[in-house]
Order: C-alpha cells, then structure tokens, then sequence
C-alpha cells in the first residue's frame, strides 16, 4: 500500500522463511519500504497489491481475497521483487 510492504508479524502465524527474509531484503535494497505490521482482512481488501511468499510458490500474485478483486495485482512493486528475486536466485 502507497509503495510500502508490509507483511504480517511472526507473531501473527507468518512462517519466518528464507523466501519470506530474502523477499523482505530484497524490498529494502530496491528502496522500498518494509514493515511487519499486524495485517487486517480490511488491510487485504484495500491492498495496491498483494502475494504471498513461500519455499514452494516463491512468490504468487494474489488477485482477490475473499471474492473482492485487487485490481492492481500484480503490480509494479511485486514485479521489481520477482525480478530481482528470480535474479538472485539464478546467480546463487
């Protein structure tokens, strides 16, 4: 949302994984803002964009939660994370 990440505390039930971390570093070296935040379905709904990270989807695009669209999914931010993550994936 307005060109910052956020992404849901450990607390909260987010798995604490690599792709999660790499995902989060990969944002604050592009610039971008990242924050654990405790994340509402509303958070959701309004969302510029969202996906979700893991070790067997890597990143995946979300475009509607609950049957309500995230009409800019995927978007610019999601894009520059992918790449630079796919990039740093494919070099080791």
């Amino acid at each position: 949302k307005d060109d910052i990440l956020y992404t849901p505390c450990v607390s909260d039930g987010a798995l604490q994984g690599i792709t999660r971390s790499t995902v989060i570093k990969i944002a604050t070296d592009l610039g971008i803002k990242a924050l654990e935040v405790h994340l509402t379905a509303y958070d959701l709904y309004t969302a510029d964009e969202c996906f979700l990270t893991g070790t067997g989807v890597e990143l995946l695009p979300v475009s509607a939660v609950d049957g309500r669209k995230i009409s800019g999914c995927p978007g610019e931010i999601f894009s520059r994370i992918e790449t630079a993550f796919f990039k740093q994936v494919a070099t080791g």
